[in-house]
């Protein structure tokens, strides 16, 4: 936050901490294909693990920014004057990552409206549009920042330790600060009427006037960590040992304030109703005079931000990831399972039933405050979506099951602007790999997960049961008829050979049939009230409940490499079905039910394609490898820009029309309208 904290303690092994304290790795780790951050992995001692991929990269060769900052932390990011035009990771139709800040947590922010909200962690800037957080690639952080303050939404100030930098309409410029000592550094950044003040080390104030910096004088010495006020005439700045100064237009004077506590924030909702926040739970409020103590509040971890309203309504976040709220001056901490553990760094305050607020341990966390309760960002929650599928209840949107960040199985339901619950699904380390939503959501049976050792998984509203299959194969890919006929495809664990299992609405069985011995089986679509299976080779064999055939292609010769994906929708003649197969080499086939005809399709890249998803026969997706995203337009495909270049495994079209995107290296990405 200010070079104040450190998460971890003692950082003995500073040049590890790339993601923070749960990836401090000390000698080899087991490598883990999926994330080199979950628990019990890591990377070897001459490699890092990158947290935009989560894969091991080696220290010699990585483009990350491996230089530790003031705070103890490390955040990659790229180098930059921060000067000129600013541009951004993602632009108008591409499809955007939601987790723009993995490399560190959000440290502070500022908004002009919910919809203008600027953010920094250590090395990157971003910005809230009301629609996606878009990261900024033209400048980043020379030490660390430490400060934002959006004065309008084209006059934004960043601020570094020695460094100030103003984003002008599109413009970067540097601010000199004229420090002649050394050992400053400046912690806080405000402004009102015009004007925009610096605070920090060694009790020193810099003034902007519009034109210039103007040093002013303190009286003190002492650290001063966060400086707010509602007009020019009323200002204050808070520091280190109780440190409270305020300002009446023309000089700056010391406020008692009775503690010794360190003081991290200030806010307040008029200049007679003020509130600072520091260590130990201290809470201070000031009627413009005086401050006087409160009763450290419950939990008496250190408090690191304050953010209040003009009717007394408010929050106070902490480094333990306690929440305090107000709302009509008294405080009283705020229940909130459902957020995982974590600092909350930086809160802002919009009204009674909105706010946002940002922290994390090893990437960022952004939380909304709906009136209701808080909702985190859904990279934290999921970082690793495997399979997502549109639903109609509770509400309609999609569910979506991933890893956690501890390495299990998790599904949440959401619309994309709030959050349902989240869910463990099997056995801790268990790993699931593919869901179907039922449309016609039978009581007790909503959706099923299945995947590794063969297990499968019935969600009847409230939580996931498994149901037994009898088999010990992974199973990758599920698809349904309808609620009594549903199919699953995996292979052996030598992936040697296939496995089909169906669902007849009270057991699953076991189908035979050709070419499942020697013929590893990776998608399965339904249509018809039959299943199409393919896999190795791109062979494609359709199902009952009983026994599975290979069909005719019409003597056309499909590709020798293998399958991963399959998708089926009626044809665009209106009789019959059509399957879609893609996988890898880029190859993709369309498979006419009518005709028994396969045609190979143009896909315009070689990147191996891992789903196939979307609404009509002339709407859909297909993604892949490399951040590949192509779509079908009903004659062609064309390619689908994209800010990653991370494996795209899973997709959704929602009923809004809105597209979501993810993968277990990916994270969630979104396309920006």
């Amino acid at each position: 936050m200010r070079g104040l904290f450190q998460i971890c303690g003692g950082l003995a092994f500073a040049a590890a901490l790339l993601v923070g304290c749960e990836s401090l790795w000390v000698g080899y780790k087991t490598p883990n294909p999926e994330s080199c951050e979950a628990p019990g992995y890591g990377c070897s001692v001459d490699e890092v693990c990158n947290p935009a991929t989560r894969k091991c990269e080696s220290r010699q060769t990585t483009l990350l920014d491996l230089s530790t900052t003031d705070s103890g932390t490390l955040d990659g990011g790229p180098p930059s004057t921060c000067v000129g035009p600013v541009s951004y990771s993602c632009g108008s139709q591409m499809f955007c990552v939601q987790a723009p800040l993995g490399a560190g947590p959000t440290k502070k922010l500022s908004a002009v409206s919910e919809s203008d909200i600027w953010a920094v962690s250590d090395n990157r800037i971003l910005h809230y549009d009301g629609r996606v957080w878009n990261t900024v690639t033209t400048c980043g952080a020379q030490s660390a920042f430490v400060d934002v303050f959006a004065a309008s939404n084209s006059d934004v100030w960043f601020l570094e330790g020695r460094r100030i930098l103003r984003l002008q309409g599109s413009t970067f410029s540097e601010i000199p600060t004229g420090l002649s000592d050394p050992n400053v550094q400046l912690r806080a950044v405000y402004g009102i009427s015009g004007r925009i003040w610096f605070v920090g080390t060694g009790g020193t104030i810099l003034q902007w006037d519009g034109s210039q910096l103007t040093p002013q004088t303190s009286g003190t010495t002492g650290n001063l960590n966060s400086v707010w006020g509602p007009d020019g005439q009323n200002l204050w700045a808070v520091g280190d040992n109780g440190t409270a100064l305020r300002y009446n237009g023309t000089i700056w004077q010391s406020v008692t304030t009775g503690t010794t506590a360190n003081l991290y924030g200030v806010h307040g909702r008029s200049a007679s109703a003020i509130v600072a926040v520091g260590t130990s739970g201290t809470v201070l409020n000031g009627n413009g005079t005086t401050f006087t103590a409160l009763t450290p509040l419950l939990g008496a971890s250190d408090l690191l931000s304050v953010s209040i309203g003009s009717d007394g309504s408010g929050w106070i976040v902490a480094q333990s990831g306690t929440l305090y709220r107000s709302m009509s001056g008294s405080w009283a901490v705020l229940s909130q399972s459902g957020l995982l553990a974590r600092p909350n760094y930086d809160v802002w305050h919009f009204g009674a039933n909105s706010a946002v607020m940002v922290g994390g341990n090893s990437r960022s966390v952004r939380s909304r405050w709906n009136g209701m309760t808080w909702v985190d960002s859904f990279d934290e929650i999921m970082p690793a979506p495997q399979a997502m599928a549109a639903v109609t209840t509770p509400s309609a949107g999609a569910m979506a099951v991933g890893q956690g960040l501890d390495g299990n199985t998790y599904s949440i339901t959401s619309d994309f602007s709030t959050l349902g619950p989240r869910l463990q699904v099997g056995a801790a380390g268990w790993t699931g790999q593919a869901l179907w939503v039922d449309p016609a959501a039978p009581a007790g049976r909503l959706a099923w997960v299945v995947g590794k050792g063969g297990l499968s998984y019935a969600f009847d509203g409230t939580a996931w049961n498994q149901r037994s299959t009898s088999v010990s194969d992974d199973l990758v890919s599920i698809c349904g008829a309808n609620s009594t006929a549903i199919w699953a495809v995996g292979s052996d664990a030598a992936k040697q050979n296939g496995r089909v299992i169906a669902w007849n609405g009270s057991t699953w069985v076991t189908v035979g049939g050709m070419s499942l011995g020697g013929t590893p089986l990776t998608a399965v679509t339904c249509a018809g009230g039959q299943a199409y299976v393919t896999g190795k080779g791109m062979t494609i064999q359709t199902c009952t409940s009983s026994a599975c055939t290979l069909l005719p292609t019409n003597g056309v010769s499909l590709g020798a490499e293998t399958a991963y994906a399959a998708w089926s929708t009626p044809s665009a003649s209106g009789t019959g079905t059509d399957v879609w197969i893609a996988g890898s080499g880029g190859n993709i086939y369309r498979y006419q039910s009518m005709t028994s005809q396969a045609t190979k399709q143009s896909s315009g890249t070689t990147q191996t394609l891992r789903s196939i998803f979307g609404k009509t026969h002339s709407e859909f997706y297909v993604v892949g490898d490399g951040g590949t995203i192509i779509k079908w337009n009903g004659t062609s495909f064309s390619p689908v820009r994209s800010d990653t270049t991370a494996s795209l495994t899973t997709g959704v079209i929602l009923a809004s029309g809105a597209t979501v995107i993810g993968g277990p290296s990916s994270g969630w990405l979104q396309q920006v309208p």
